[in-house]
């Protein structure tokens, strides 16, 4: 088998925020998982929450580095097939602000980041993410989308 096959892969997920609550926050919640088959080691995750107008993301500077804007980092081992919970927030949108996001109009909220790690060759990995929040129509509901700059340093 070879180095590719064997290394560790973290991936990032991204669940629909919770809009729980009347707090002056919403909560993202993202999964760090090993997708690969040996375990990372010295996971750190760097993200933001922020607002910013729809098709912007694609201006966003990955990878996110340790000297730039940060607000989480984690240390972590993860074995094949593990993954943990990290938790972002953002402000909540006022009324208005929710009816320009449901129309498509202004700025969205986005969360995007970088997660480094290395693999069981002692290699340095990072996958980068990116979601946004859209209004599905047709289901009523807010749901997040990948957005663009996602990668690895596997493609």
């Amino acid at each position: 088998m070879s180095r590719m096959q064997l290394r560790a892969y973290v991936t990032v997920r991204v669940d629909d925020p919770d809009w729980s609550g009347d707090g002056p926050s919403i909560q993202w919640n993202m999964y760090i998982k090993n997708a690969g088959q040996t375990p990372a080691t010295g996971i750190n995750v760097w993200f933001i929450c922020r607002r910013m107008p729809l098709g912007e993301e694609g201006s966003l500077q990955f990878p996110i580095s340790i000297d730039g804007p940060s607000s989480e980092q984690t240390l972590r081992v993860l074995g094949p097939g593990e993954e943990f919970r990290q938790t972002g927030f953002f402000n909540r949108p006022t009324p208005a602000e929710l009816v320009e996001i449901q129309d498509m109009r202004g700025e969205s909220p986005f969360i995007y980041g970088t997660v480094r790690y290395r693999d069981v060759f002692g290699d340095d990995q990072y996958t980068n993410f990116c979601y946004w929040l859209v209004w599905l129509e047709s289901q009523q509901r807010w749901h997040v989308a990948p957005g663009r700059g996602d990668g690895n340093s596997a493609t």
